[in-house]
């Protein structure tokens, strides 16, 4: 697409081209476009959506243009998962498939950002679709209100360019594990238990083994929102550090981080990925 298609258009903020959406769905339907292929050409030609504009000060245009080219999978919409997709449809995520069987609870309200008193009783997934699009229209985002198990995973995570782990339980968690080694697609485990959380990118060699080797069962824990957002926040730094190729991925080792106390470390697990 030639620049002039966006030049009447565009203003100049802190040195950056930027256009606002409602000139690019002008532009969309002149052009015949949809509206993230509208977003994609304009950052094509170094010039950024306004709704991107932090965004782009920090990855570049070429790296908000990766992140609209990406698909995502989010297992699991409640607590940790739900905040997940909340960041992905700001961080501009091209496609992000939703995944969980699961209905709202009035006891969900504390920490599942999807979640509000209107939505008791509601798929997970389809009010965090609701919300996804209210965020970002250019979002292709899918609701799949289905339970994982050994029998779908592969097809869940195949295609995807990155997989969010927000499941609540080990067993489910190295299903999906084994189902993204297979596939080659990187996950990003996530876990929380009261004030504690946990995250690691799991690339070619599984290491949730040896995180849950104590046993599969999960102990009773509280679960307050602040826990789940630094949880999801971590796993989201990592996705988008493996998606843009910047920064340091903590391949082979895991995050454990106490907020209360503000204690924790990057624990290496002796696996390397060279």
């Amino acid at each position: 697409m030639k620049e002039s298609v966006f030049q009447p258009y565009i203003q100049n903020i802190d040195g950056f081209d930027v256009i606002g959406q409602k000139y690019l769905r002008h532009i969309a339907k002149q052009q015949g476009l949809t509206y993230q292929g509208a977003e994609i050409a304009a950052l094509e030609d170094n010039i950024t959506p306004c709704r991107y504009l932090a965004n782009v000060k920090f990855i570049g245009p070429d790296g908000q243009r990766k992140l609209l080219n990406s698909k995502a999978a989010v297992i699991g919409c409640g607590a940790v998962g739900g905040m997940v997709c909340e960041i992905l449809a700001r961080l501009g995520v091209g496609q992000v498939d939703m995944i969980d069987f699961d209905v709202f609870e009035e006891s969900n309200l504390n920490r599942q950002i999807m979640s509000t008193e209107e939505d008791i009783g509601r798929s997970k997934t389809q009010c965090a679709k609701e919300r996804v699009e209210k965020i970002n229209s250019a979002i292709a985002a899918r609701a799949l209100d289905i339970k994982l198990s050994e029998a779908n995973a592969l097809s869940i995570v195949s295609g995807c360019d990155i997989v969010f782990d927000g499941l609540d339980n080990a067993r489910d968690k190295l299903i999906l594990e084994d189902a993204c080694l297979k596939s080659h697609v990187p996950l990003i485990h996530g876990a929380i238990s009261d004030s504690m959380l946990q995250v690691a990118p799991i690339r070619d060699k599984g290491i949730l083994g040896n995180l849950y080797a104590g046993g599969l069962e999960n102990p009773v824990s509280g679960t307050p929102a602040c826990t789940a957002v630094a949880c999801a926040a971590a796993q989201a730094g990592e996705a988008v550090k493996i998606l843009l190729g910047i920064g340091d991925v903590m391949d082979g080792s895991v995050l454990r981080c106490d907020w209360l106390f503000w204690s924790g470390d990057v624990v290496e697990l002796g696996i390397s990925y060279e």
